[in-house]
């Protein structure tokens, strides 16, 4: 079964949300900066009226960026627990796509390119204080989304090998993304339900 993602501002569009409470797939349903605490539950219980009798359907991606976190995700997970889904539902963090940046290379130039990128440290700053969010608001984070490829590219910058800018218009291409998920043992029942 694929897990199949949902951006949170197409979530009203009536004939959309009544084809994917029709799927049997888990759904992931993308939460960010602009994701209004009082529609995150209106917004689950559109996409899976049955939630509380199909734990680990939904998977809330939260990407809100790294210095946000603190201030954002309290209120999604405080609305959460107020209506008894949590358990029902699992938190992913993904940091990846929460930290992306626009970066010129070759400014003034013929060769002018502009580049997606990230931080390394944005990225796991994004990530460690999610782990803490969660901690403090009595929840948990079942999982996150890493990309990851064997490729020598530099869609991150920083870290352990402290990649730069400037060497970016060397290392970049577009790949095929491998997409890990990481999730707690209600999603692998959730699967065990399904297959049986």
């Amino acid at each position: 079964m694929l897990l199949t993602f949902i951006e949170n501002y197409i979530i009203f569009s009536l004939l959309f949300s009544r084809y994917m409470r029709g799927l049997d797939n888990p759904i992931g349903l993308k939460v960010g900066p602009t994701t209004l605490p009082s529609e995150l539950v209106e917004m689950i219980e559109t996409l899976c009226p049955t939630i509380r009798d199909e734990p680990g359907k939904v998977t809330l991606i939260t990407r809100f960026g790294a210095n946000k976190v603190h201030a954002l995700l309290p209120p999604l997970i405080r609305v959460v627990q107020e209506a008894k889904l949590q358990g029902k539902i699992i938190w992913c963090c993904d940091a990846m796509h929460g930290n992306t940046k626009s970066v010129i290379v070759g400014e003034g130039t013929k060769e002018q390119k502009t580049y997606k990128t990230r931080s390394f440290e944005d990225v796991l700053g994004e990530l460690r204080s999610t782990f803490e969010v969660h901690a403090s608001c009595g929840s948990r984070l079942g999982g996150t989304h890493l990309e990851m490829t064997g490729e020598s590219v530099t869609e991150c910058t920083g870290g352990p090998e402290e990649l730069q800018v400037r060497k970016y218009c060397i290392m970049y291409k577009y790949i095929y993304i491998i997409c890990i998920f990481f999730f707690v043992s209600s999603f692998v029942r959730f699967f065990a339900m399904k297959c049986m």
